[in-house]
């Protein structure tokens, strides 16, 4: 991991995520996708510790948040249409 990427992931397991399911207005979007950056960010060093049933515990957690952001996107589209 280069030292510029090293650094962003230590300044967001600092910050710490505050990424909350669920729909955003379109305007609010960029910010929901930047939260959903930080807490990746603010995991990597943790997934590197985990092994077998942990690791697709996180996986799933990632996986759910991940879909909560299509589907976020998809709604804020549709009602600007």
């Amino acid at each position: 991991m280069d030292s510029l990427l090293k650094q962003a992931v230590d300044i967001a397991t600092s910050r710490g995520s505050k990424y909350v399911k669920g729909d955003v207005s379109l305007d609010e979007l960029p910010s929901k996708m930047a939260e959903l950056g930080i807490f990746l960010l603010s995991r990597v060093n943790h997934m590197k510790k985990l092994d077998g049933g942990q690791l697709r515990e996180e996986l799933n957690e990632l996986q759910n948040k991940l879909d909560d952001l299509r589907k976020t996107v998809f709604n804020a589209k549709a009602k600007k249409l």
